[in-house]
């Protein structure tokens, strides 16, 4: 009886939650669960042998019992990377200085805390951004007029949503943008900036941020100026932004020597700096036609080596993107349709030799108005979606856990 009291009170209490809360935390939780079993499953089911390479071997020493069978699966490629930077910082040249410092930072100092476990401090970051993420796109949505379930459905379903569950920088910077854009949109621009100014100390794509943030500075000063006011919050806030990404870029520079020349595309991007070419001697601009034509000869030109198939399912992300890309412009803020386009035609312009989309459709994650565009369509072509979807996220998964893939 009094566990029945108990049990009701509960869901009373969890009624009363608002919205995103209750649907963020219970989508966060049901897929964070599936994708432990998943890792540990296939990690003792499917094994492919392939020659370790020295980067590939971990910073820390692996974790045992359930933590290390259910974490270590996933300890893979750019994963590696945050924890080597977390234990050893930026001093070697090989190409680490290509990353940001927010999530290292984060992972370092929360294993200080925890007695020195960096993979489960990655973990806890990586886990506490995606529910963070999932939260506030249903809030996003509901603030568009758009169906808050939907949004996180066609979020959790990408082929590529699984890195939100994994210690990469998609999940921190996903839930740093959605952050920052709403504080811009209830006018708190001193917590929008400093948001915005946390997403491109995680990752360099955060200063395209300025795109909404701006269009929402515009909207905010029109409406102040009707009134008969001026405010000059919302400029001097999206200061922060170009300002974290030229202070990392002089820290980098200076104090790590990753490089002398403070070129516009030095500050635009750690992709040019020489301590990425070290690591990276694949990755080239090109224009971003160039990258889709490339894109399309690929799955032919690789044939029959693995590489064309993942160029090939690469190809089928990007028409996806560029199909949402069109829905963004019927969510009526032409702010969040440009930020889209710049954060899709960004990544474009970096390619690699075999597979030039290889990353890009991962990278999207961030344009989080992609989903709330896709969202907002009939519901038969969510159900259609779904069928492609959720299995070929899976077998992206196994690809991943099994290091024949990147993103």
């Amino acid at each position: 009886m009094l566990l029945n009291q108990r049990y009701h009170a509960f869901v009373a209490h969890v009624a009363q939650l608002p919205a995103e809360i209750r649907y963020g935390t219970a989508i966060f939780f049901a897929m964070r669960l599936f994708w432990w079993l998943w890792g540990a499953l296939v990690s003792g089911l499917v094994r492919v042998s392939l020659p370790m390479q020295t980067w590939m071997m971990p910073a820390a020493a692996r974790l045992t019992g359930l933590a290390g069978g259910l974490l270590e699966p996933w300890n893979r490629w750019d994963v590696l990377w945050y924890m080597r930077i977390a234990l050893e910082g930026y001093g070697p040249h090989d190409g680490r200085g290509a990353f940001a410092p927010l999530l290292p930072l984060l992972i370092r100092g929360i294993s200080l805390l925890m007695g020195g476990a960096p993979l489960a401090a990655a973990a806890l970051v990586s886990n506490l951004a995606c529910w963070g993420s999932l939260v506030l796109l249903f809030r996003a949505a509901e603030d568009l007029g758009v169906d808050g379930r939907r949004a996180l459905l066609a979020l959790v379903s990408y082929p590529l949503a699984f890195f939100l569950f994994v210690p990469y920088a998609d999940g921190l910077l996903l839930c740093c943008a959605l952050a920052a854009w709403l504080a811009a949109r209830s006018g708190r621009w001193p917590l929008a900036g400093l948001l915005g100014a946390l997403a491109v100390l995680t990752k360099v794509t955060g200063l395209l941020l300025v795109i909404p943030l701006a269009w929402q500075a515009v909207t905010a000063w029109r409406a102040a100026r009707e009134r008969g006011g001026q405010v000059w919050w919302p400029a001097l806030s999206l200061l922060l932004l170009p300002a974290a990404e030229l202070a990392w870029v002089l820290q980098r520079t200076i104090w790590h020597g990753q490089g002398t020349a403070l070129t516009l595309a030095g500050v635009l991007t750690h992709l040019v700096s020489p301590d990425f070419r070290i690591g990276w001697e694949s990755t080239q601009f090109a224009w971003p036609w160039a990258a889709l034509a490339s894109a399309v000869a690929a799955p032919v030109r690789e044939w029959p080596r693995f590489e064309a198939a993942i160029a090939a399912v690469d190809l089928v992300l990007i028409a996806w993107v560029i199909l949402a890309l069109v829905g963004t412009w019927r969510l009526r803020h032409p702010g969040l349709a440009w930020f889209s386009l710049a954060v899709v035609v960004a990544n474009l312009m970096f390619v690699v030799t075999d597979t030039p989309l290889i990353d890009v459709p991962r990278r999207c994650l961030l344009a989080f108005p992609l989903f709330l565009a896709f969202a907002a369509l009939p519901p038969r072509w969510m159900r259609l979606w779904l069928l492609v979807a959720w299995p070929l996220q899976l077998i992206l998964s196994v690809l991943f856990l099994n290091w024949l893939m990147v993103g």
